[in-house]
């Protein structure tokens, strides 16, 4: 499962972009300056735009064009087609009751 995510990080990513997720260089946490240019450690060079949360937040904008976002909600299976593509997944819904 590892090397899955290893591999497709790059495709990942450029999908991500594609569907309006913005990045940015990480000067903050992860560079340091030489002789006035950054360089970058520990692997990690870029972030979405507003952090975690601006990821999810984007994330979020994207999919509620096409999608219904249900909190609260606990997927209990995933329906795979006979390559391994996900198709369809089953729901186990908590409804709030309103008073």
């Amino acid at each position: 499962m590892a090397w899955r995510l290893i591999d497709n990080s790059r495709p990942t990513m450029v999908w991500l972009r594609n569907h309006g997720i913005r990045f940015i260089p990480m000067f903050g946490r992860q560079s340091f300056m030489v002789d006035g240019k950054h360089h970058f450690y520990g692997g990690v060079n870029i972030e979405a735009v507003g952090g975690g949360s601006g990821l999810v937040e984007a994330e979020i904008r994207g999919a509620a064009d096409w999608c219904e976002i249900r909190y609260d909600t606990a997927a209990t299976r995933l329906i795979q087609d006979k390559n391994k593509k996900s198709r369809a997944w089953k729901f186990r819904v908590q409804m709030a009751l309103r008073r």
